[in-house]
Formats: C-alpha cells, sequence, structure tokens
C-alpha cells in the first residue's frame, strides 16, 4: 500500500519505462534486475501491486474469476472438490441453491483479485523447477515470475479487455468476437506464448531447442495447474465467508 500511495502521488517515468520493457523485451527487466542493475528500474513488486490495483478499479472486467454454477457443473473437473463444501453449506443453512449461487456470485469478486497474489510464488516454484539446472536463487525465480505475471495482468486483464470493451462500445455487434470460445482467446494465448518464451529465452540463457518444450510446459502449468488452485483456493475461501 505504501508503494501504490508513492506511486500515485510521485509519478514518474521510472514506471512507464519498466513497463514498456515488460510488455515489448520480456524477461529484460527481470535479468537486469536479478544481476543487480536495478536504479533505472521500478521495482518488479511494486510493479505487480501496482497491476493489482489497476486491476481492482475495474470492476466490469471479471478476470479469474469464476461464477457458481461453472464450479458445480456435472463432469467439471472442479466437481469433486467443491461438491461436499456445497452440500455441508446447503445442510447447515436455510437458503437455496440458488441463493448460495447468488451469494457467491456477489462475494467472490472481492477475493478474486485479491487472490491473485498467490500467483507469485505459485509460478515462481513452476520456475524453479523447470530451470533447476541453471541454479538460480529462489529470489531470482520470484522476481522472474512477477515480471511473467504483471505482462499476464496488463495484456490479459487490462489491456486487451479495455480494447475490447471501446470495440463493442464503438460497434455492439462484434460482442461476439469477444465470447469465450472465441477465437480471440487464441490469439490472447499466442501473445503469451511469445512473451513467455522470450522471457525464458533471456533470463535463463538457453537454447531454444530447451525453451520451446519447456515455454509450452510451463504454459499448461501457468493456465491450468496453477489456476485450478487458484479457482479451488477461492472457492473455499468464499463459502467460508458466507
Amino acid at each position: 500500500m505504501e508503494d501504490a500511495f508513492h506511486f500515485f502521488t510521485h509519478f514518474d517515468n521510472k514506471f512507464l519505462k519498466t513497463v514498456k520493457l515488460v510488455l515489448l523485451k520480456p524477461g529484460y527487466l527481470s535479468h537486469q534486475y536479478s544481476g543487480g542493475i536495478r536504479k533505472p528500474f521500478f521495482k518488479p513488486v511494486s510493479l505487480f501491486i501496482i497491476c493489482v490495483i489497476l486491476y481492482l478499479l475495474f470492476p466490469f472486467f471479471k478476470g479469474l474469476n469464476m461464477r457458481y454454477y461453472t464450479y458445480e457443473t456435472a463432469g467439471n473437473t472442479y466437481a469433486p472438490f467443491v461438491a461436499p463444501v456445497i452440500k455441508k453449506k446447503l445442510a447447515n443453512n436455510t437458503y437455496s441453491v440458488e441463493q448460495l449461487a447468488e451469494r457467491y456470485d456477489q462475494a467472490s469478486p472481492k477475493f478474486a483479485k485479491l487472490l491473485i497474489l498467490l500467483y507469485l510464488p505459485f509460478t515462481a516454484f513452476a520456475l524453479q523447477w523447470l530451470f533447476f539446472r541453471r541454479k538460480k536463487y529462489y529470489f531470482d525465480h520470484f522476481i522472474m515470475a512477477t515480471e511473467m505475471n504483471s505482462f499476464y495482468i496488463l495484456v490479459g486483464y487490462l489491456i486487451v479487455p479495455l480494447f475490447a470493451y471501446l470495440i463493442v462500445w464503438i460497434w455492439p455487434s462484434a460482442v461476439r468476437l469477444f465470447e469465450d470460445g472465441s477465437s480471440f482467446y487464441f490469439v490472447i494465448l499466442g501473445m503469451y506464448s511469445m512473451a513467455f518464451a522470450v522471457a525464458l529465452k533471456r533470463f535463463y540463457q538457453e537454447k531454444w531447442i530447451w525453451i520451446i518444450p519447456k515455454t509450452i510446459l510451463f504454459l499448461w502449468i501457468f493456465l491450468f495447474l496453477i489456476k485450478f488452485v487458484y479457482n479451488v483456493i477461492l472457492f473455499y475461501l468464499v463459502m467460508l465467508t458466507l
């Protein structure tokens, strides 16, 4: 919060310079910062916090939050983990499934955007496992994780949603281009793939023959495994508050 307050009251070009590097030269900030060159850049962790705060300021960007019925759907990978919690919650309270779903959908956005902080340690552990031969400290992996997650939020939950929002505002019928399952999401996945591959190559200094498969594996861990763990933790936490 101190970093956020300082940012909004003492805005300087370090922030814009650092954001530009994260977007256009992935991995460079982490490589320089871990190497001891830190003065010219905005702190990576502070950058991530600012991204989260900006994300908090735009409630119409749902981001990582899932609605109640998405968890409950039969055959869903989340169903075996959340079904016992739902059963217990309904047994201990007088409201119906519909009321529980409504309460959950109202409460979960408040937690979803703050719990995104969990992505940092989870991502750092994934990088440490994938690049254990590089013999870097966990701090170095954490800095890389911070930069990659800053890119993830900036592109996927701030820049692209704002771009889509403006297009739909100008051309309402274009909303179908951004619906779930549309080819637009493959474009975003392609952006993540290229940016993450370049970042990992620049930071860990490995050959492309190793970077490409590790990038694919990292994307799977990042977009599916970490997201899955995040969503389960989010569901349990919100349920405890209802």
